[in-house]
């Protein structure tokens, strides 16, 4: 057992913290090593940083200070309990290799399947191997055994993430949709993200056998927008069937599907229940909103014909437009390759019709191309002058000079070395922008602003 936790989007102070609170609630799944990746502000521009031991170690490091002062738009984060291989650095996680670099909960069997397995002592580093040279898709295939992955695809520049059903992933996102949290358990979240004040949805679990992936935000995160991940369903390794000696129909045999459909049984058409995975309350947070919709197809159900369709979030949930292509509103939504949009109006959730949203036909607008391609040229060049303000800034806050120990000024390169073991009392490390309210003890040891007014401390401080 393992533990996985990171956020993607806008990542500040509060989310960083609420992401060190993550990880160290996720030492109760792995107190043997840990290990955290950082993406910043462009493709290329990412870290990793891992060792033996539980987060509060990780945090007293040397190189933490220089690792937490990066610009972060991903945070991933691994807590290891070791099951094979033994107890060192260069078997925590993460794992780097030429095209993607990430972790890994569970333990698969049959690893002699994965690409040159004798070579890799912990079937993990073995599967982001495979992943590298042959691709997500035909890795999965290979994997026998519980697994939940999390990765950064370097040639794309997404984060990625997949998981079988025996073992967890949850995932929320912050109520501005600019940020998504995830972690093994749900309470997690709950706990770190209200700790920090951060209102986001309840936590729902990935759905297993579907790839989800971030085009991470590179840039400036400030004004983010329509920040959805794309899904897509893949396949898991099967393992192989024998030919069953009677040829009569049982069901489950595929000679009795084929029967079936012969004798006037069940039709391809038919899809009762498209999608369960999205819950009655999950979908009352559309209602009254307008959505982006791709169109999935035609469908029928107890006699009555509806447009599939599928809204692009997180949670996918199915919309059913209830019309016919013979109808102008049908060939429109079947003749289109763009996408839609139009506003919730009601939801149903019903066993036996399954879940699943309506809109108001009338709201109902084809998404103009060219219009998108000028959106995201505009947020490209936003992005651009975003860069260049915060290349500017950081230059200005080099200049700057920071009190320490009896207030002595310092530059603020001096100053990260001066608090790089953090706070004496909780072990958090400030923000330069803290630094005139740190109440220093000696030239190594200070307590920082919410520390100091603890009343079990404030004796000793008194005491100076």
């Amino acid at each position: 057992m393992c533990g996985i936790v990171g956020c993607v989007g806008k990542i500040w102070r509060s989310e960083e913290e609420a992401f060190k609170m993550l990880l160290q609630l996720d030492t109760i799944r792995g107190p043997h090593s840990t290990g955290v990746l950082s993406v910043g502000t462009t493709r290329e521009n990412y870290d990793w940083l891992k060792q033996v031991g539980t987060p509060w170690e990780l945090f007293e490091c040397d190189q933490w200070g220089a690792f937490n002062r990066r610009a972060h738009r991903v945070l991933l984060g691994h807590n290891r309990w070791a099951t094979r291989g033994k107890v060192d650095n260069d078997n925590a996680h993460p794992f780097e290799h030429e095209k993607v670099v990430g972790v890994h909960n569970g333990t698969i069997s049959a690893q002699y399947r994965l690409k040159d397995h004798k070579k890799f002592e912990v079937d993990s580093d073995n599967i982001y191997y495979n992943i590298s040279e042959e691709g997500i898709e035909e890795t999965l295939k290979k994997l026998e055994g519980p697994f939940a992955l999390v990765w950064y695809n370097k040639e794309t520049g997404q984060l990625q993430m997949v998981r079988n059903k025996e073992r967890p992933l949850y995932i929320c996102k912050s109520d501005d949709g600019r940020t998504y949290f995830w972690a093994s358990e749900p309470w997690m979240l709950r706990i770190a993200l209200s700790k920090h004040d951060i209102k986001h949805t309840d936590p729902i679990e990935v759905k297993d056998g579907q790839l989800v992936s971030f085009d991470v935000p590179f840039g400036d995160v400030s004004k983010l927008d329509n920040f959805l991940p794309h899904t897509k369903a893949v396949e898991f390794y099967k393992a192989p069937t024998y030919q069953h000696s009677n040829t009569s129909y049982y069901p489950g045999h595929n000679n009795w599907h084929n029967h079936a459909v012969q004798k006037g049984g069940a039709k391809n058409n038919v899809v009762p229940f498209v999608r369960n995975a999205v819950s009655g309350d999950s979908l009352k947070q559309y209602l009254g909103k307008t959505v982006r919709f791709s169109v999935v197809g035609e469908r029928t159900h107890n006699h009555q014909d509806y447009i599939l369709c599928q809204v692009e979030d997180y949670l996918n949930p199915d919309l059913r437009i209830f019309t016919t292509k013979k109808t102008k509103l049908g060939k429109l939504l079947l003749d289109s390759n763009l996408m839609f949009s139009a506003k919730v109006k009601a939801c149903t959730a019903k066993e036996q019709f399954g879940n699943y949203v309506t809109v108001d036909h009338r709201s109902i607008k084809e998404l103009d191309q060219q219009g998108m391609q000028e959106m995201l040229a505009l947020t490209h060049q936003r992005d651009e002058e975003a860069e260049k303000i915060e290349a500017e800034e950081a230059a200005n806050e080099e200049m700057k000079m920071f009190p320490v120990y009896r207030g002595k000024m310092v530059t603020l390169e001096e100053w990260y070395a001066n608090t790089a073991i953090g706070c004496t009392w909780c072990k958090d490390f400030p923000k330069p922008e803290e630094a005139d309210a740190l109440t220093w003890i000696n030239p190594r040891e200070y307590v920082c602003k919410l520390c100091a007014e603890e009343p079990e401390i404030q004796p000793y401080i008194n005491d100076m």
